[in-house]
């Protein structure tokens, strides 16, 4: 069995089992090796496999889930689970009505708890999003510093979030026709970005959204006000390419030039792998082609 996949970091794995040996490719690295190992899940139907800081995690749905290091290999009998993130070696697994918290240091089951029908989550680096977990309250948990922000004043709709992004005590939502804003000193909540018809969200896949590191400029202001590919350029300025990739829609443009970029943009999601990329030279490429497609954006919005 051979199996490709992105880390957190987004490095690119390959897991490779072969006669109860498993091993482990980063970048083409070999980083972690196990002999005599018995695979218990991942047949049937598996989530994509996970690693970080040195622990590789093998979910399958029907099974439960393999917690895999240079020292153990431990399986848990924790089924149903659908998603799975890792923070501060915490794994936490969400099923259908609970989400449970396991220690990876210890393999062990911290703690586990209801969830509401309209409850998401989403992470980012150290922090992880409960939206609406329980009675409509949502938190904010930072795993750092072990604290929990209770969002008193977050808005509520049942639109899926695409990423979070947290920088100077402010919380990004991405949603498919909005970004909101969440200021986390005076719980101030507020709407960054809102989109009005189709947009092509979609097209760019949530998949690649937690591969793309967004560092926002906060001392760009948009203005929804002005025209369009304004708009599109103070999105561009102040959270990046793909952020403003996510919001564009290229029917709404008279520069056909800029269409046109919008829709290579598109294009270049739809048509790429989404989850499978075959091999490291692949990801390689991958990644230029995204460089040289920010590229073309910069010096577009240099002109204007």
């Amino acid at each position: 069995m051979e199996y490709t996949f992105l880390d957190n970091q987004i490095n690119f794995c390959r897991l490779v089992v072969e006669n109860n040996e498993l091993t482990l490719y980063q970048n083409e690295n070999i980083v972690l090796k196990s002999q005599g190992l018995k695979v218990n899940s991942y047949y049937s139907n598996p989530l994509a496999p996970i690693y970080d800081n040195k622990y590789l995690f093998l979910i399958d749905y029907d099974k439960g889930v393999q917690i895999i290091d240079d020292y153990s290999n431990i399986f848990l009998k924790i089924k149903a689970v659908w998603k799975a993130f890792i923070v501060n070696d915490i794994l936490i697994l969400v099923k259908h009505k609970t989400i449970c918290f396991i220690d990876c240091k210890t393999k062990t089951l911290i703690k586990s708890i209801n969830q509401s029908e309209n409850y998401q989550e989403a992470f980012y680096e150290n922090y992880v999003l409960f939206y609406r977990l329980h009675r409509n309250n949502t938190y904010l948990w930072d795993s750092n510093k072990n604290k929990i922000y209770h969002l008193i004043n977050i808005g509520k709709s049942d639109e899926i979030i695409r990423k979070i992004i947290v920088q100077d005590n402010i919380l990004y939502i991405m949603k498919k026709k909005r970004l909101e804003k969440y200021n986390l000193v005076n719980d101030e909540f507020t709407e960054e970005i809102s989109v009005d018809g189709p947009n092509n969200a979609l097209a760019l896949g949530p998949y690649y959204l937690r591969f793309i590191k967004v560092n926002v400029n906060k001392d760009i202001i948009i203005n929804l006000l002005t025209e369009p590919i304004q708009i599109m350029k103070q999105i561009y300025l102040k959270f990046g390419l793909f952020v403003m990739g996510d919001y564009a829609n290229e029917i709404n443009y008279q520069d056909d030039y800029f269409k046109s970029l919008v829709e290579e943009l598109h294009d270049f999601f739809s048509n790429s792998p989404r989850r499978n990329l075959k091999s490291y030279d692949q990801y390689i490429r991958h990644w230029a082609n995204y460089g040289v497609l920010e590229k073309k954006f910069e010096e577009y919005f240099d002109k204007i």
